[in-house]
C-alpha cells in the first residue's frame, strides 16, 4: 500500500499548495482520499486522474470537496474522447440533505452514499466508515489491502469511537487543525488539538502518526514540538508530495 500527499491545509491552502486531498495505492487500485481547494491541480504532478478507481469526499466542507467540480469536468471529457470507458465512484455521505443529489445529476460520476459501520471492496481495498463528530455530518475511513492498514480521521473532535475503529493500524492519516491552547474552540469546531492527536496515537498504537490538515497561521514547527512533547509515536508532518510505502 502507498500513500501520496497532494494537500495538507486546512480551510485555505498556502501559496501554491492544496487542502486535503490524498491518494492510496495498492497494485493497480488507486483511491482519492478528499478532493479540496487546489488537489486537482496537484493530482496530475503524481497521478494520472484518468486512473482513478475512486474518490471519497469525507465531508462537505469546501476544503475537502470543492474540487471535485474540476474533476468530474476532466472525467466528462475523457469519457468523450474514448480515454477512459467508465464513470468514476465516487463514495460520499448523504448529507446535508440535497447535496447526494446534486452530484448524481452527472453520469461520468457513479455516486454511492455511505453511512457509519458500511464496508464496502474496491478493487483491492476494503473500506469501513465511522461518523465524525464535526459540525457537518462526515465520515473517517479505514482502509485494508492484505495485512497493511490506513485510517483517515478526515475532520473530527476527540473520538474514543474512532479510536477504537482504528486500534494498531499501520498508519494514521489525522487532521491536526488546533494548537494545545485552544481546547475549547477545538473542540466547538469539531476539530483536534496537538493533544487531542497524540493522545488519539497513543491509545490506538499505529506504526506511525501523519500529521495534516494545518492551518496556514501556525508555524508548523511549533506544531511538530507540541505533537513531540505529548506522545512518543512515530510522526511524520504531512507536506505536498510525500510518498510513504505502508
Amino acid at each position: 500500500m502507498e500513500l501520496t500527499v497532494l494537500g495538507c491545509w486546512a480551510a485555505y491552502p498556502a501559496a501554491g499548495q492544496a487542502c486535503s486531498g490524498y491518494v492510496v495505492k495498492n497494485g493497480d487500485t488507486r483511491i482519492l482520499l478528499d478532493c479540496g481547494h487546489g488537489v486537482f491541480s496537484k493530482l496530475g504532478q503524481y497521478e494520472d486522474f484518468i486512473n482513478l478507481d475512486a474518490v471519497y469526499i469525507s465531508h462537505f466542507h469546501p476544503d475537502h470537496y470543492v474540487d471535485l467540480y474540476a474533476l468530474r469536468h476532466a472525467i466528462r471529457a475523457s469519457i468523450y474522447l474514448g480515454k477512459r470507458k467508465q464513470p468514476l465512484k465516487v463514495y460520499m455521505p448523504g448529507e446535508p440533505a440535497g447535496m447526494i443529489e446534486q452530484w448524481r445529476q452527472h453520469p461520468e460520476l457513479e455516486v454511492v452514499k455511505v453511512h457509519t459501520d458500511m464496508e464496502i471492496r474496491v478493487g483491492e481495498f476494503d473500506l469501513s466508515f465511522y461518523s465524525t463528530s464535526h459540525p457537518v455530518p462526515g465520515l473517517a475511513v479505514r482502509l485494508t489491502a492484505g495485512s497493511r492498514s490506513l485510517f483517515y480521521t478526515g475532520d473530527t473532535s476527540f473520538d474514543e469511537r474512532l479510536v477504537m475503529a482504528s486500534k494498531r493500524v499501520n498508519v494514521i492519516l489525522a487532521e491536526s487543525t488546533m494548537s494545545d491552547a485552544e481546547q475549547d474552540y477545538a473542540l466547538e469546531r469539531g476539530h483536534m488539538t496537538t493533544r487531542d492527536v497524540a493522545e488519539w496515537a497513543r491509545q490506538s498504537e499505529p506504526d506511525l502518526l501523519v500529521a495534516t490538515h494545518f492551518w496556514d497561521g501556525y508555524n508548523r514547527d511549533d506544531v511538530k514540538k507540541e505533537l513531540i512533547s505529548h506522545c512518543d509515536t512515530k510522526l511524520i508532518m504531512a507536506y505536498e508530495g510525500l510518498r510513504l510505502t505502508i
